[in-house]
């Protein structure tokens, strides 16, 4: 094979995939993964077009969350924890 310098190969080639069933297990530990990620942008999308910055803050405040996380918290309902949890991060400018 010559690769044509575009990421695809200038010869035939076969390729193939082998379906692998996910688990229920497999699909809640990816949710669990992703969930942190996805949820960070989207509030801070949401702050940031509604007047809110980001701001340093002191790291040990982290330590009242050691017991829980993000999806935890959602899946729990625990929407004042959560408001608690996003707003170290950041403030309403003037």
């Amino acid at each position: 094979m010559t690769d044509n310098g575009y990421d695809a190969w200038d010869d035939i080639v076969l390729s193939w995939e082998i379906d692998i069933p996910t688990t229920d297990k497999d699909k809640k530990a990816f949710k669990r993964k992703r969930f942190t990620d996805i949820a960070w942008k989207v509030v801070y999308d949401i702050l940031m077009k509604n007047g809110y910055k980001r701001v340093g803050y002191n790291s040990g405040l982290l330590k009242q969350f050691d017991d829980t996380t993000v999806y935890d918290m959602f899946i729990s309902k625990d929407f004042d924890r959560l408001v608690k949890y996003y707003s170290l991060p950041f403030v309403k400018e003037a």
